[in-house]
């Protein structure tokens, strides 16, 4: 009997995180963008990751407003292909 492991390996987080991107970089449709806490300000929320929103960094999020502006209404129904970069380390670990 087959087994499929998709739902064993998915992280355990209310957030696209990092090890969602192992596997290589996906490509994803914006639904919306909403506000968010002061640690986390902006939710990106994708039609293909329901309940998981991308949480941009402010360096991302400068990219995004250099790019499509800084009004997030037309955001919606852009696609945006997000990937790891293993060199990268947060907070030395």
């Amino acid at each position: 009997m087959t087994v499929d492991l998709t739902d064993s390996i998915a992280p355990k987080s209310d957030q696209l995180n990092a090890d969602d991107l192992i596997a290589g970089p996906i490509t994803v449709t914006i639904d919306r963008v909403t506000g968010g806490n002061t640690e986390q300000p902006v939710n990106i929320h994708l039609t293909e990751r329901p309940g998981r929103p991308y949480r941009p960094s402010k360096s991302m999020r400068r990219i995004l407003v250099m790019a499509w502006g800084r009004e997030s209404d037309i955001y919606a129904g852009r696609r945006i292909t997000l990937y790891r970069n293993p060199d990268i380390k947060f907070g030395g670990e």
